[in-house]
C-alpha cells in the first residue's frame, strides 16, 4: 500500500525498522508520532499502525507499542 501522506509513509518505514535487529529511539518516536496523528484523525496513520501490528517481522516491543496506540 502506498500512503498519500509522506510523513505517515516515512514514519511507517522508520517504525518498521527492517535493517536492525534491535529497536532504536527513532522507531519509538515514529510509533509515538503515528499514534498522535491517529488520535488527531489521520486515517492513514491508523492504517499504518494496523499494518505495523500485522507485520510478521516487527520487533515484539515495537508491536506492543503499536498495539497500545491502536
Amino acid at each position: 500500500m502506498i500512503f498519500k501522506d509522506e510523513k505517515v509513509f516515512n514514519l511507517y518505514i522508520i517504525a518498521k525498522g527492517i535493517d536492525e535487529p534491535m529497536i532504536n529511539h527513532s522507531q519509538r518516536v515514529a510509533v509515538d508520532f503515528l499514534g498522535n496523528y491517529a488520535i488527531e484523525g489521520n486515517e492513514e496513520a491508523v492504517t499504518a499502525l494496523q499494518m505495523l501490528n500485522r507485520y510478521p517481522g516487527l520487533h515484539p516491543l515495537i508491536r506492543e507499542m503499536v498495539a497500545s496506540k491502536i
